[in-house]
């Protein structure tokens, strides 16, 4: 099994090679390798970054927990949304 250790050492290592790979296309001027990839693909590449970026939102806006860990995200309430001065639900 991964651990928590390792995975963070793994996902900090790939942002530090995308990282690279932005400043060598930057360097060397490969913008225009862009121009090759067709409008549908730059559309569905845009529109699923907007997607990814408000479902990871709803939790903080709606107090949702979102279980990611299955191919069927489940949405759920935040217990905290129903947390009281008491502790107990309504």
């Amino acid at each position: 099994m991964i651990e928590t250790d390792d995975i963070v050492g793994l996902t900090s290592l790939v942002a530090m090679l995308v990282g690279g790979w932005c400043v060598l296309g930057f360097v060397f001027r490969l913008g225009f390798i862009s121009e090759f990839l067709s409008r549908p693909i730059l559309a569905g590449y845009v529109f699923g970054s907007g997607i990814i970026i408000v479902v990871s939102q709803l939790e903080a806006l709606f107090g949702l927990q979102i279980d990611t860990t299955s191919a069927r995200p489940t949405w759920a309430p935040s217990p905290a949304i129903w947390a009281t001065p008491t502790g107990s639900p309504p």
